[in-house]
């Protein structure tokens, strides 16, 4: 019995200690932008330090740690100026800016700091035998301090502008005032940083931006003369070597260049071979509008592009590729206004793809006037070579691929739903997926694109040594193809994938340009369970069959990449790093209760723990559990229950339902606490007592809004069931098409208690024809997006008025018995205010209990904190009023005249108990 005792009281006092941890608050700076995590991580070349930053740690500033990969060393320093730090290249010492002026030298073998004060910025160079950082100092103003790392040995250069090392660490480029005359003149200073030679190689009005070659001899930049009375802008090369730099083009010398084009600021390249300078070119301004003419767009049926793309086009100009050669002043215009150019590397650095569309992709799907044509261009003479015409537009450069060894350029069509190989010898064109039996094109692209018979690749995987062949990825397997279609392609992962729901890519490190591979190479592949949601490392030999072998799967996030999950955002932060001279390797792991941290590994089975940021540990956080559950129409589904860390099954919860396509792949991720910019917030409401429940929905064509209460409705159902639930307490809150979909519910249900919803459409017949600012482009008719778009009609409004008169809400709005919060903003360029004003006047015409919030400076989301800790506060009363059973807020019981906006809030709880 005393054992009971005490372990009764163990118990007593554990759960205590949960349920005192504070809750996530909106009046923290952790919420407002400042939570910590880890990020910006580095290995050492030998693999013996991993460094990383602790973001906003301490509160508004960041630490840096480096840590030894073999024993418990470790340093710390406070107050680093955000990403600012760099490892040389031999490892052995590490610069960092810490807040205000100061920059430290810290050699990691014997731990000396050497702080140099009074700084503005500092550079290391590139990979050179002996490295060299440049400081440039505040005091005296503007003077360059250049120091060896090995030897100690310094140069100083006065009146620094900008400077920058070569890739080689030979050579420093200094961009400084002349120090005379008002600094009105600038030099471009040359230093051999072998010899320690260094002369003045440019003089003239102003430098825009310059870059290096490959070998760092070479050097290219954008400039403006001192004697030219215009602004225009002019090319200059120089070599190691020359005495001074070499004009290349201007507007005298550009023979090529188009009249109307002048040269652009945009950061001028070498190509790889060093032979040819690429530049922009841009279209001159225009004059300004007669005085007494009438300032009146046209819109004209036979015009390709609507005018209000071509007007955004006005503003934002495109930059155009051209190039000169280095022997010779003879300018090609590379590519024109409608054209989109992808420019080979290695041994097709001579070559380019482009694309030419005519008019906006998005009215590509009905009109044959629009559609893309892929040419071959050389670099050298820009001349062309025909590979397809009247092809499915956009083209993605990710789905353009060069050989490496130069034979070949394969390509994906999107109409077609094919990859194709083109011989870049012959001139021939070839489907090398038409015998593999899968799909070779997204799922989950493919959900959109039912209606159109369009769907984007999986994507590729890399290019075997020798162009012998190339690895293809289908939804869960990877195959290798012969571009020359001679020899079948294979499953290397033998089927494995899709017998056991697992979505197999290759593992690539961050830090790698290029995926050449060997066919003696075994395979590191990221592995994803659409079933479990697990996600870990496979390993496959690539010139032996069978499986794949397993290295390590769980209920974590540690590698993925887009494809392989619905819920994209997953993948943009995982991390996989390789040391260059070791097999260690840096990664990061996080779950849905473990924030994300540094690990290393050297086999993928087993992993030493790096970092240990874990800020939720404060406060009560939450868990995850993937619920399964049967939908209204039969069919299974899946969503992920989120409850608090305190949570006791004793208890009755309310329940919010937020809903956005599917998200159950994010089962193991970890929720950065934040404000409601526009979605919901999870960290922030399940720490205030909420569960929040996030289902996957399933789409029929046609039936967007059916689809949506097929899935939500029938969640709520299942859940209500539950003894924690308190069923008289359920809310839903959507944003964008969630806010349509939350529009739709109120109107076909009466089963929650509250909803709320940003930026979503109730109107799809006045949508149709609206135009959309944030998808597919700027300007863009919404045809596109209710069509074959996510609206997912199928249908023009004339072939089926009765699926856009179904999917309207609005035509409903007199079936509204739920409480509706709504968000929307006149700058909204993806969904028109007008949505927001025409469902809100319709309700309050009805006499339906309705709240429109419109923040001025937001757009889609909100942009600004202050409005979205107002956002977040406001949407917390709501529910806890008609969840929680709280009073009102003011603003809901008595509203805000417009003449006290940003005067009152209406935060204060009604004491009179007016309903509201």
């Amino acid at each position: 019995m005393k054992w009971l005792l005490l372990a009764f009281l163990f118990i007593n006092l554990f759960f205590k200690s949960i349920a005192q941890k504070p809750v996530v608050d909106s009046s923290t700076t952790l919420v407002a932008g400042r939570w910590p995590y880890v990020a910006f991580p580095m290995i050492s070349n030998n693999g013996n330090y991993v460094l990383y930053l602790t973001m906003n740690v301490p509160a508004g500033s960041n630490t840096l740690v480096i840590k030894s990969t073999s024993t418990v060393w470790k340093r710390e320093f406070s107050y680093l100026e955000s990403n600012n730090y760099a490892l040389a290249a031999d490892g052995k010492i590490v610069v960092f800016k810490v807040s205000g002026d100061s920059v430290c030298l810290f050699t990691l073998r014997t731990g000396e700091e050497t702080w140099l004060l009074h700084v503005n910025s500092f550079k290391l160079s590139g990979e050179g035998a002996n490295q060299w950082v440049a400081v440039q100092r505040k005091v005296p103003e503007n003077e360059l301090t250049v120091r060896n790392l090995t030897s100690g040995d310094e140069r100083q250069f006065n009146n620094v502008i900008d400077y920058t090392f070569n890739k080689t660490g030979t050579a420093l480029v200094v961009r400084k005032n002349d120090g005379i005359d008002n600094n009105k003149t600038q030099i471009l200073r040359w230093e051999n940083l072998i010899t320690g030679k260094e002369k003045n190689i440019w003089q003239g009005k102003k430098v825009y931006s310059y870059s290096f070659d490959d070998s760092g001899r070479q050097l290219v930049f954008i400039a403006e003369e001192e004697k030219k009375e215009s602004e225009s802008k002019s090319v200059w090369y120089f070599k190691s070597g020359m005495e001074w730099a070499k004009l290349k083009v201007d507007e005298k010398t550009a023979l090529g260049i188009d009249s109307n084009l002048i040269i652009d600021e945009f950061a001028p390249l070498f190509s790889h071979d060093g032979n040819q300078l690429f530049f922009g070119l841009k279209e001159k301004p225009l004059p300004k509008p007669m005085s007494d003419a009438a300032r009146v767009d046209l819109w004209n049926y036979k015009d390709l592009t609507l005018q209000s793309f071509q007007l955004e086009e006005v503003l934002r100009p495109k930059v155009l590729l051209a190039a000169v050669g280095t022997a010779d002043n003879h300018v090609i215009q590379l590519q024109e206004n409608q054209e989109n150019i992808i420019v080979g590397r290695g041994k097709n650095d001579g070559l380019a793809v482009v694309c030419t569309r005519k008019g906006n992709w998005t009215d590509s799907w009905w009109t044959d006037a629009i559609y893309s044509t892929m040419y071959l261009e050389s670099l050298r003479d820009g001349s062309r070579k025909l590979i397809k015409s009247h092809m499915a537009y956009p083209m993605r450069p990710d789905r353009v691929t060069f050989s490496p060894g130069g034979q070949w350029l394969v390509y994906y069509d999107r109409a077609e739903r094919a990859w194709f190989s083109y011989s870049i010898s012959k001139g021939i064109s070839l489907n090398i997926t038409q015998n593999i039996p899968t799909k070779i094109f997204d799922e989950n692209d493919y959900e959109y694109s039912k209606a159109q018979s369009k769907a984007d690749a999986v994507g590729i995987g890399g290019w075997l040594i020798q162009d012998k062949s190339l690895l293809l990825y289908d939804n869960y397997d990877i195959w290798k193809v012969d571009p020359e279609g001679i020899e079948r392609p294979i499953n290397i992962t033998n089927g494995y994938g899709r017998r056991h729901h697992i979505k197999f890519r290759l593992a690539l490190d961050n830090n790698k340009e290029d995926n050449i591979i060997s066919a003696r190479d075994t395979l590191l592949l990221s592995a994803f369970n659409t079933q479990t949601k697990l996600n870990g490392f496979y390993s496959k030999i690539l010139s032996l069959p069978g499986d794949p072998e397993l290295l390590t799967m769980g209920p974590h996030i540690l590698y993925a990449i887009p494809s392989q999950l619905f819920s994209h955002s997953l993948a943009t932060a995982t991390v996989l790093l390789k040391a260059r001279d070791a097999h260690t390797w840096v990664l990061s792991s996080r779950n849905a209760t473990s924030a994300p941290n540094f690990y290393i590994t050297h086999d993928f089975k087993t992993f030493s723990q790096i970092s240990d940021c874990q800020p939720q540990k404060s406060y009560n956080w939450l868990t995850t559990e993937l619920v399964h559950w049967k939908m209204q129409d039969g069919k299974a589904s899946a969503g992920i229950l989120y409850k608090p860390e305190n949570f006791n099954p004793r208890n009755k919860y309310p329940l919010i339902i937020y809903y956005y396509e599917k998200h159950s792949d994010e089962l193991n991720d970890y929720p950065i606490p934040s404000l409601s910019y526009g979605p919901i917030n999870i960290p922030y409401f399940v720490s205030r007592g909420y569960l929040i429940f996030v289902p996957d929905i399933y789409y029929k064509i046609g039936m967007p809004g059916e689809s949506c209460v097929n899935a939500v409705v029938s969640a709520a159902h299942y859940l209500s069931q539950l003894p924690y639930i308190d069923a008289k307490h359920m809310g839903i809150q959507g944003h964008s098409f969630g806010g349509f979909e939350t529009n739709y519910l109120v109107t076909h249900t009466h089963l929650f208690a509250a909803a709320a919803e940003a930026a979503g459409k109730a109107d799809y017949i006045n949508d149709y024809g609206s135009l959309m600012y944030g998808y597919g482009g700027a300007g863009s008719s919404s045809q596109f997006f209710n069509e074959i778009g996510q609206g997912r009609i199928g249908a023009t409004l004339w072939e089926r008025q009765d699926l856009y008169i179904k999917n309207s809400p609005i035509l409903r709005a007199n079936h509204v018995t739920t409480p509706l919060l709504m968000m929307h903003n006149k700058r909204d360029g993806s969904v028109p205010f007008s949505q927001a004003i025409e469902f809100f006047t319709d309700l309050r015409r009805l006499r339906k209990r309705v709240w429109l919030l419109q923040y001025d400076e937001g757009t889609h989301t909100i942009s600004e904190k202050r409005d979205a800790r107002d956002y977040t506060i406001r949407l917390c009363q709501f529910f806890d009023h008609y969840l929680k059973e709280k009073p009102a807020p003011e603003w809901m019981t008595v509203g805000i005249p417009a003449r006290l906006k940003g005067l009152k809030t209406g935060y204060e709880l009604d004491k009179s108990h007016h309903e509201p």
